[in-house]
């Protein structure tokens, strides 16, 4: 994210933050939302899985797949499609599993408080059960 972007606001403008979202796009959110997850949870940008261009389970999957676990995942419930978020946990705890892997960092940033519970507790569940993280 180009930090040079940012402009000084009056407090109206800064306070009217709902509009300004709700004229990006979806993917320049996503790209905004992987911004504030990298500095609140302190990881490189770069190494994180919660990309725009990773915003589906397909995508999850393949990345994966081909290049193996990041560093962090954050992850969302809705992710707009048939398959949710948590169908991407489900998937990585087998990967997880069936490759002797040990869980990425994590966290869950989803607005859906019952996805989001689901998604934490799969994941906190598998970190007792298996006894590595």
């Amino acid at each position: 994210m180009d930090r040079s972007a940012f402009k000084a606001q009056t407090a109206g403008e800064a306070a009217d933050h709902v509009s300004y979202y709700a004229k990006l796009s979806w993917q320049e959110r996503l790209a905004v939302a992987s911004y504030l997850n990298s500095i609140a949870y302190n990881y490189p940008l770069h190494d994180c899985l919660f990309r725009s261009c990773w915003g589906s389970y397909i995508a999850f999957v393949a990345h994966i797949t081909e290049y193996g676990l990041p560093d962090f995942i954050s992850f969302d419930h809705d992710l707009g499609l048939e398959e949710s978020g948590y169908d991407c946990t489900k998937w990585l705890v087998d990967y997880c599993l069936d490759h002797q892997q040990q869980l990425p960092d994590f966290a869950v940033h989803s607005q859906n408080p019952v996805g989001k519970e689901n998604i934490q507790r799969l994941l906190e569940n598998f970190v007792k059960k298996v006894g590595f993280m």
